[in-house]
């Protein structure tokens, strides 16, 4: 951890960007709006990005295993994304922040006033039950694909390891495909998600489901329209000077929760205001800071 610690103060002195952490950030970056990019606890990524130069989309970077089958839908992969103030950066994660006046005249940059993926999920939820008998043939056709996107999911989320889900693996194994068809035809995807756990154990299938490579085209060239419709459009700013105005009406009524860290015990912000930048985001167009957790 310490070499890595190093090679991010060195790189980010090359790159003449400010190390910032929990008790100088404020003097260093004053009141001014920001916007920040959460890496969590991982510097080797951090790494990767200052030698690169640029933040770019999950589908530049081709991690599809790290992007949900419903955020492609609504092209969310497209974009890079920052939040409004401090985010989703907890006092223990790695961060870079950017000048909030310098991004809004990033090329293609847009406001999304709302959390997309909360409105996206009721509007999948009710498609998809509209569309039960079908969905279900979809399922038993695709049973093994389904199965075993579910078996890497699991072992990605716990480091190989089966957590939550260990009833799923092993010589005695429950048929996840079997659990998942009988909850959604007495409940409906609208119930089964009502009833989540700490990690619902058939949100990897409904999510699943809803890749190009499962899901008839037609059917979701339909629910790829509605989603546009419904959630994106209503709910994204696209002119600099909107832009401009919700940033600075935010920042001058609630800048001191939006500086606050994330709590430990917390992955997601009550309230959440996010950038998206299409295809990549450029450092030194923008950039003022590097946090790092260290003290």
């Amino acid at each position: 951890m310490k070499n890595h610690n190093n090679i991010i103060v060195n790189k980010a002195k090359e790159l003449d960007i400010p190390i910032l952490n929990y008790k100088n950030i404020y003097n260093t970056i004053g009141d001014k709006a920001f916007f920040s990019h959460t890496i969590v606890n991982n510097p080797e990524k951090l790494i990767d990005i200052l030698e690169s130069g640029k933040l770019i989309s999950s589908k530049l970077s081709d991690n599809s295993t790290m992007t949900y089958e419903s955020d492609k839908l609504i092209g969310m992969d497209n974009y890079v994304f920052l939040a409004l103030g401090m985010g989703y950066t907890k006092k223990e994660s790695y961060s870079l922040i950017f000048d909030a006046e310098k991004l809004i005249n990033v090329s293609g940059v847009n406001l999304v006033k709302e959390d997309l993926m909360k409105i996206e999920t009721k509007f999948i939820n009710k498609f998809l039950d509209n569309h039960l008998d079908e969905i279900i043939k979809i399922i038993l056709n695709n049973n093994v694909k389904l199965k075993k996107t579910f078996e890497n999911k699991v072992k990605l989320i716990f480091n190989g390891k089966t957590g939550i889900y260990s009833k799923y693996f092993g010589k005695n194994a429950e048929d996840v495909i079997k659990n998942f068809i009988n909850a959604i035809n007495l409940k409906g995807f609208g119930g089964v998600d009502a009833e989540k756990e700490i990690i619902n154990q058939f949100t990897i299938l409904t999510d699943a489901i809803l890749s190009e490579k499962i899901m008839p085209a037609k059917l979701r060239n339909e629910l790829i329209v509605l989603l546009q419709k419904e959630v994106v459009e209503p709910n994204t700013i696209t002119t600099r000077k909107s832009i401009k105005a919700i940033i600075d009406e935010l920042w001058k009524t609630n800048s001191r929760q939006l500086k606050k860290f994330l709590p430990k015990n917390k992955s997601v912000p009550n309230n959440i205001i996010e950038l998206r930048i299409p295809n990549e985001l450029i450092l030194k167009d923008a950039i003022i800071g590097i946090y790092t957790p260290n003290k």
